[in-house]
């Protein structure tokens, strides 16, 4: 007999029975009591950082910070590679490899389709790695049996309900004025639906004997990265690195400034005030329009000698006059070419440094977003294969966001029956990766 597990639920391939573990109600983990160290006491709800308004404060950063949403976006696709696919489990070896096989059952395919499943797969990656936190809300039938309805729900708009007195908390509240506008639960500007155990939520479905309970008509289920030093909330894995995100996003902000305050001029050139009257013989008599007119036909032909592709590396003649009791010459026209105080780079390391400690924070290789480079910050790179090995490598280290989304789907799968009718039912991501040339093929297939 072969048994496949996830979370809190087994299935039992011979007989085709769905168990669920669930513990005693009298037994609990030993939990201490909450710190509710986060503002808004007498709220209902736990305040989300300073003022309840962590979520926009970690959007100013990555909606203003190019390799920050770069980074994330690239993280989410990588991880999603062709979206969610549903895979029957029929062994694994002593290595652990599996043996997997596509499940071609038109209900389950149909629901995914109905509720834009991939939309789903790339939603709920980008907001773990944005705010730590990702949640769903699902909806039942008429006669509330099966789950109908699944939708990403965004983490800016989500706030946990206070632990109850058995350390559990009940709801999740809902608001578009957090923090401008939502002081108490009034069903109208803060909305709260039942909200399932974060860790294990069969366990809040479920009877003990694996029956399924009267499910509520809506209802979420969370996900985040591990709690510390927090009751309630978890810090994005990139906030720690804000400060080089501040410095992110002021080099451009300089930059800017530099570019349009700044006058570039290429060459300075000096015109001998005998020049007129050696060119135009008579200089003396003309009027002072005519001098002006002449001296505009003069600056337009210089102009034109020294601007545009054609004329590059011409030369330029010039005739000159003594200097009385000297031995010295003045050019009639002098062209003296300026340094471009522009193309110093200034700033640029800086912005690199920042660049790359922000993608470390992320636990992503530069090269992914095209940053190896001959030499500087970004030095080192090995081309292709370097590319190829970072992508390989966001496979392996994102199976916990992918396990975020298969957390939701796994429920729905129990409830719906679909775990009963293909034991070892699991959700794959399929994806491709970049092959050696010396394999014939540019890409093969990976199931993630």
């Amino acid at each position: 007999m072969k048994v496949f597990s996830h979370e809190s639920t087994a299935v039992l391939s011979r007989s085709g029975s769905v168990v669920a573990i669930k513990t005693d109600s009298a037994k609990k983990f030993t939990e201490p009591a909450p710190k509710d160290k986060n503002n808004g006491a007498g709220k209902v709800w736990a305040s989300w950082g300073e003022s309840n308004r962590r979520p926009s404060e970690y959007a100013a950063y990555f909606k203003n910070t190019g390799v920050l949403s770069g980074g994330i976006d690239i993280i989410a696709r990588i991880a999603m590679g062709q979206g969610v696919l549903p895979m029957q489990v029929i062994s694994r070896d002593g290595e652990g490899k599996e043996e997997l096989k596509t499940v071609d059952d038109p209900e389950i395919t149909t629901w995914l389709t109905n509720n834009n499943i991939g939309a789903f797969c790339y939603a709920t990656i980008m907001d773990v790695i944005k705010s730590g936190h990702c949640f769903s809300q699902l909806i039942t039938n008429g006669d509330k049996s099966k789950i109908n309805r699944l939708k990403r729900t965004d983490p800016s708009k989500c706030r946990f309900g206070r632990y109850d007195t058995n350390g559990k908390i009940e709801y999740l509240y809902l608001s578009n004025r957090w923090g401008s506008g939502a002081t108490s639960w009034d069903n109208d500007i803060v909305k709260r639906i039942p909200l399932m155990d974060r860790d294990a939520p069969l366990l809040d479905l479920l009877e003990d004997d694996g029956t399924l309970k009267t499910l509520p008509v809506e209802f979420a289920i969370s996900s985040n990265y591990p709690l510390f030093d927090s009751d309630y909330y978890v810090d994005a894995p990139w906030w720690s690195g804000r400060q080089w995100a501040n410095i992110a996003m002021k080099v451009p902000e300089m930059k800017a400034v530099m570019f349009n305050n700044q006058m570039t001029i290429k060459y300075f050139i000096t015109i001998d005030n005998q020049y007129w009257s050696t060119r135009w013989p008579g200089w003396g008599g003309f009027t002072d329009a005519q001098k002006a007119a002449y001296r505009k036909q003069a600056m337009r032909e210089l102009d034109d000698f020294l601007s545009g592709n054609q004329n590059a590396y011409k030369s330029l003649i010039s005739g000159s006059r003594s200097v009385p009791d000297s031995d010295k010459t003045i050019p009639f026209i002098q062209v003296t070419a300026l340094d471009d105080k522009i193309k110093d780079g200034k700033l640029l390391p800086d912005s690199a440094a920042a660049n790359s400690e922000l993608l470390f924070t992320l636990i992503l290789n530069p090269s992914l977003l095209g940053v190896d480079m001959p030499g500087g910050m970004y030095s080192g790179g090995k081309g292709g294969s370097n590319i190829r090995e970072a992508f390989l490598a966001q496979l392996l280290i994102r199976e916990l966001e992918r396990s975020f989304v298969v957390k939701p789907l796994m429920v729905v799968a129990t409830i719906n029956g679909w775990a009963k009718k293909w034991p070892g039912l699991t959700f794959r991501f399929p994806n491709h990766y970049l092959t050696t040339l010396d394999s014939g093929k540019n890409a093969a297939p990976i199931n993630a």
